[in-house]
């Protein structure tokens, strides 16, 4: 089981948490359990973040600028990981 902490600004929900939070989170929080399979890897932006998991699949959140979340311009905002339609 591997285990994803995120901290920093979550105005845009780009930590993975449901939570709307104006001030930083200066500690490391687990993020959302939806994720239900090994992460091989993390990126993070400024206002958004994606995840690799072991099966491939490209899980993404936070905001969307300019399709950033990779659902074109159908979802500004994503404050739970979901999956990538497409690459």
């Amino acid at each position: 089981k591997s285990e994803v902490f995120s901290w920093g600004c979550n105005n845009c929900f780009q930590l993975g948490r449901d939570t709307f939070h104006l001030t930083p989170i200066r500690s490391p929080v687990l993020l959302y359990e939806g994720v239900h399979e090994p992460v091989l890897q993390v990126a993070a932006g400024a206002l958004h973040s994606a995840l690799l998991t072991s099966s491939k699949r490209i899980l993404t959140f936070g905001k969307s600028e300019h399709g950033a979340l990779g659902f074109g311009d159908e979802l500004l905002i994503s404050p739970l990981p979901r999956k990538m339609l497409s690459i």
